[in-house]
């Protein structure tokens, strides 16, 4: 019960360094309840990157912002991470100034919280709380990750739970927003996941199987859902489609392993989604047509990967087939 009144007490603090604040008394707090006479896990990391910008016509270096006129530009991470008796407790401060990470065009800057969580793990169940990482199978229909040279943080804004069935078995659910910068997108992401291990065959010549199921769905806002109905009407009848508020997603994959030989096989569906798509043709009411616009299509998507390792050696082979250009929730 302490933790989860933490948990609600940080959500009503809004100013960044008082976050940080908070996480570390939070820390102290926890270790003076007496939850166990283990000691904590104290970690922590920090990252940074400075450019000087010189304007150089001859190479091209300039119409920016930083080679005209700000000339310097920068990015730090500081991430700090505290364990004991299952709880993980951690937070990353961000700093973006004069960065070019987001537009190599443009200049950004932006300070706060990046990331924070909270994960507590009770017997077989895991709760997690936060800004979360994760995704199902290879990523075609969810993946919640960060990529900080190219300012990539896909990170999922809610709660995720976690039951173990045994070591080889396990269901995941997870519900909440996308992060979109030091702010999330409007609609609302959920989904489920169970993955498996199986072995087959003797002791000295075993086959593995890895199975997993997932499903994933996407609510757009109605704030979202209005701007796309404006968008629709000022297209011609024959561009014109009936938008929905759900995109339901699925995908089936397995991890085939014997001896030296591995194969990956994964194919997931998903139901009509709306999307922009750049090479689509838009009917005009004067002129020739032009390239570009708002369309509603389902997908599906296969993918296979056969690998082969001796030694120092391997060979990888893939093949990818799908039915649009676009496949995956995109960004609400």
């Amino acid at each position: 019960m302490i933790a989860f009144f933490y948990l609600a007490v940080f959500y009503k603090i809004t100013k960044p360094m008082i976050r940080i604040l908070f996480v570390l008394i939070l820390i102290g707090l926890i270790d003076r309840q007496g939850l166990s006479q283990e000691k904590g896990v104290f970690s922590g990391a920090f990252e940074t990157n400075a450019n000087i910008f010189l304007r150089d016509s001859s190479i091209n270096a300039i119409s920016t912002p930083q080679y005209d006129h700000q000339f310097y530009g920068g990015e730090a991470w500081l991430n700090l991470n505290y364990k004991i008796q299952g709880f993980t407790i951690g937070t990353r401060f961000d700093m973006y100034h004069n960065s070019n990470l987001r537009n190599p065009r443009d200049s950004y800057s932006g300070t706060g919280i990046g990331r924070w969580y909270i994960k507590k793990a009770i017997n077989k169940l895991e709760i997690s709380a936060g800004y979360l990482y994760d995704q199902i199978g290879s990523g075609f229909i969810y993946r919640a990750f960060e990529t900080r040279p190219l300012f990539i943080d896909n990170a999922l804004y809610g709660v995720s739970l976690r039951y173990n069935f045994t070591d080889l078995w396990h269901i995941m659910a997870f519900s909440g927003k996308q992060k979109n910068a030091f702010d999330t997108y409007s609609g609302n992401l959920k989904g489920i996941r169970a993955e498996g291990f199986i072995t087959l065959g003797s002791e000295t010549s075993p086959i593995t199987l890895a199975p997993g199921i997932g499903f994933v769905g996407k609510t757009l806002s109605d704030e979202y859902m209005n701007g796309v109905i404006d968008v629709i009407r000022s297209y011609q009848d024959a561009d014109r489609f009936k938008p929905s508020y759900n995109t339901y997603a699925s995908t089936l994959y397995n991890t085939l392993s014997y001896k030296n030989f591995r194969l990956y096989t994964e194919v997931a569906l998903k139901s009509k989604d709306v999307f922009f798509n750049p090479f689509a043709e838009k009917t005009e009411l004067v002129g020739s047509n032009t390239i570009g616009k708002l369309v509603a299509a389902k997908g599906s998507v296969f993918y296979g990967s056969l690998s082969f390792a001796q030694g120092k050696w391997g060979i990888t082979a893939e093949a990818k087939g799908r039915k649009i250009s676009v496949f995956g929730l995109t960004q609400i």
